[in-house]
């Protein structure tokens, strides 16, 4: 996924990211990781904190929406 690249290049912290997704900061860095998958749900409050798609996240579109 492309989280941390979506993440650093907003300047964010996964701090702020975990709190604007509303779960834990540990979570959170587990999906940057890879070491857990975000559930559908999730995915969706990421797109749209990050305002791209879900595929962006995923890697399967090249340009931001």
């Amino acid at each position: 996924m492309e989280l941390k690249r979506i993440r650093t290049q907003k300047g964010l912290t996964q701090q702020a990211v975990a709190e604007g997704i509303q779960c834990s900061t540990t979570v959170y860095a587990r999906y940057e990781r890879g070491e857990r998958e975000p559930s559908i749900e999730m995915l969706l409050k990421l797109s749209a904190f990050f305002d791209v798609t879900v595929d962006y996240l995923l890697g399967n579109e090249t340009a931001m929406s």
